[in-house]
């Protein structure tokens, strides 16, 4: 507190960015033994992480972020950020506004009306829709302890990890999407090379194989972005993802591909949007989702 004013304060330990590059060297040879991978195939996604977890020891950039994605979603309804302070903040400190409420999932297990719940839900859904589809600049966290309920509005935290995607991996990641693309092999296949999900070297029987599992990947995915009200509240939906889950991770014949694929940006908009879906689903939400999909296919075509 200071000046009758109370301040959120994030101050980085010592020496943790000076250990993350021994830390991963550690936890290399342990991922590629687990996946059964050369350094070649891992090195473009261990690169990325140790780039990822640097940039959130940089509080200088943090700031910097925060700043500018809450002033770019400043219009979006029901939706809050705290004020940040550069004056007492470096790139090792962080101070921003306090913000008293409940954390999201604590919110979720209130007796907070439903109504009131499915209006905080569309705004976080739509403070989605709105970084991954017009900024193309998104908060990759989606956490609960990452965003705050109070007086019936969303408030959003710590924009540590945020993702940039470029022009040319949105338009052929949302193409996938697309039911004309997702459903017809003869269309899906080109598009999963594009992002590096096929590659050269992958025989007729992988091709078969991971277009099975890829078409099941994105109907599931693209799945509440088609019911124009989506009920995450439903747990067949949920259901669904995890048997998904349990049988690609006990198939030995996808096992056997073990070819590292796929762009490191595929990685973490699917990481935001199955968070996102766990965050609906806590709330047990019902979501308009149609707007985002008119709004993501003016941006694609």
């Amino acid at each position: 507190t200071k000046d009758g004013k109370t301040y959120a304060v994030k101050v980085q330990y010592p020496g943790v960015a000076d250990s993350l590059h021994s830390d991963l060297a550690i936890v290399k040879p342990i991922a590629m033994k687990l996946f059964q991978l050369k350094a070649k195939a891992i090195d473009p996604y261990m690169q990325e992480v140790e780039s990822k977890l640097i940039e959130e020891t940089d509080y200088d950039l943090e700031l910097r972020r925060s700043m500018d994605l809450a002033e770019k979603s400043s219009q979006l309804p029901l939706t809050r950020f705290p004020q940040y302070y550069p004056e007492f903040s470096s790139n090792k400190i962080l101070t921003m506004e306090w913000v008293d409420g409940l954390q999201l999932d604590k919110y979720a297990e209130s007796d907070a009306p439903q109504e009131e719940k499915n209006k905080i839900a569309q705004a976080l859904w739509d403070f989605y829709a709105h970084q991954i589809h017009s900024l193309k600049v998104f908060h990759a966290d989606p956490h609960p302890g990452n965003f705050i309920v109070k007086n019936g509005e969303l408030w959003v935290l710590d924009f540590g990890c945020v993702k940039e995607i470029g022009d040319e991996f949105y338009e052929g990641y949302f193409r996938l999407m697309e039911p004309d693309v997702s459903q017809d092999n003869e269309k899906l296949r080109p598009a999963l090379y594009d992002l590096s999900l096929l590659l050269e070297e992958d025989d007729e029987a992988s091709i078969k194989k991971l277009l099975e599992i890829f078409g099941e990947s994105i109907t599931l995915l693209n799945k509440p972005y088609r019911a124009g009200v989506f009920d995450f509240g439903d747990n067949a939906f949920f259901e669904q993802l995890a048997a998904f889950g349990e049988r690609t991770r006990n198939d030995k014949e996808l096992l056997a591909i073990n070819s590292a694929r796929g762009k490191t940006d595929t990685l973490y908009l699917n990481r935001t949007f199955f968070g996102v879906f766990n965050l609906m689903g806590m709330l047990k939400a019902k979501v308009d989702t149609s707007k985002e999909v008119e709004h993501r296919f003016e941006k694609v075509c």
